[in-house]
């Protein structure tokens, strides 16, 4: 009989990019987010259960870049991760004084943070597991925290914080009597994926050239 605590984890994808990108290191991209959160984890009574990986393909940026992404996840999706995507808007910004007026456009990533707190809620209150390890340093799912914590009392969380980003109190707070943990580049460097995985199917997936040391 399995009386393992079951444990899911919740990885903010752009959040976890953006603090991989500052290290400088692209070949840290190719990241095992399984392997990863299996670090922080007692073995001995704890198993993880599910990995959701939150994101959002920027299609309109360069084929490549977009393959890129495409690899990764279906990479991940070898591991059991499910992927859960957001999407781009469009938001125009504009800069005016008496000589002079600038208009140009940005694209912001939505729902990710929306689909990372209804998972987590629904997750809480349906008490499919037992602990939840967040990835991320974003302080808008501080709510669905607490709104999870509410619907299931027993519920135990785990932070890890992105490296090079900044651990906020207000999730600190909202995780009590959680643990938390600041990655580092160890941590990824340990947990990458393989450069070859084979799919079931037969196909090969290959780690993209730009990641290769």
């Amino acid at each position: 009989m399995n009386n393992k605590k079951k444990v899911a984890v919740y990885v903010d994808g752009f959040n976890l990019y953006h603090g991989l990108v500052n290290l400088q290191k692209p070949h840290l991209k190719w990241l095992n987010l399984r392997s990863l959160a299996e670090k922080f984890i007692d073995h001995k009574s704890e198993t993880i259960e599910k990995v959701y990986y939150f994101s959002a393909i920027a299609t309109f940026m360069d084929k490549e870049t977009t393959l890129r992404h495409r690899t990764y996840i279906e990479a991940l999706e070898t591991n059991g991760v499910e992927f859960i995507g957001g999407n781009f808007k469009d938001k125009w910004l504009d800069y005016k004084n008496k000589h002079i007026q600038i208009k140009w456009k940005k694209h912001e990533e939505k729902e990710t943070d929306v689909n990372i707190s209804i998972h987590m809620v629904r997750d809480a209150i349906k008490k499919r597991f037992d602990k939840f390890i967040l990835i991320t340093n974003d302080t808008d799912i501080v709510p669905a925290i607490k709104m999870a914590k509410s619907e299931n009392s027993s519920l135990q969380f785990k932070l890890l914080t992105p490296p090079t980003l900044k651990t906020h109190d207000s999730l600190l707070s909202a995780i009590k009597p959680g643990s938390s943990t600041k990655l580092t580049e160890g941590h990824i460097q340990n947990s990458l994926l393989a450069e070859k995985i084979q799919k079931p199917n037969g196909k090969i997936i290959h780690i993209p050239k730009q990641y290769i040391l």
